[in-house]
């Protein structure tokens, strides 16, 4: 789907830019009782999306507004037709095409940034019992293309997990595990232009 044209700078394929990057740290709090460890992951990436649109064809904008009711409206017989001023607004606002077939092509980045993080703290209570808790958030960001350049749509998202775990051994043979977690998602999609 991808063509080499005036509207993408003559290029075959969308650019496409990853940059994937963190780190982790951790070690003791108190000796031989309470650790901690803790981890980041950054994403910044630009994908170049390809959109192919089918679009009025191009005798349907006119300067004084009158169309050619065949090469504009498909019709068989010839004459002409005035655009209804009410419609001239909207029809400005669509593209005239740049592909054959009436398509419409534009190119398009997609910015997307990502960060996650997760810290955890383990405490050793007894030889028979150690506990944890973890604490996790994602942050993501995305501009997502629409069928015109001029419009486009926001998606960010925000997810936070809090657990906190124990473990008691009882016997060589019996071992409980007590785990409970919150966990809280937050979508947002913004229609922009």
């Amino acid at each position: 789907f991808d063509k080499s044209i005036a509207a993408n700078n003559f290029q075959r394929l969308p650019e496409f830019q990853r940059n994937n990057f963190g780190g982790s740290f951790g070690g003791p709090i108190r000796k031989d009782k309470t650790f901690f460890y803790g981890v980041f992951e950054g994403i910044r990436q630009r994908l170049g999306i390809t959109t192919i649109d089918n679009v009025l064809p191009a005798a349907c904008h006119t300067a004084n507004n009158i169309v050619d009711n065949q090469a504009c409206l498909g019709a068989t017989t010839a004459g002409t037709t005035a655009v209804v001023p009410v419609i001239q607004p909207i029809l400005a606002l669509i593209p005239s095409p740049n592909l054959p077939g009436n398509q419409y092509t534009f190119p398009f980045t997609q910015p997307s940034t990502d960060n996650y993080g997760q810290m955890r703290v383990d405490q050793t209570l007894s030889s028979k019992d150690n506990m944890f808790v973890r604490y996790t958030i994602q942050n993501t960001t995305q501009t997502q293309p629409t069928s015109f350049p001029q419009f486009w749509a926001n998606a960010a998202s925000r997810n936070q997990f809090l657990t906190l775990s124990e473990n008691r051994i009882f016997s060589p043979a019996l071992l409980n595990t007590f785990r409970t977690s919150f966990s809280r998602t937050n979508l947002n999609w913004v229609l922009g232009n």
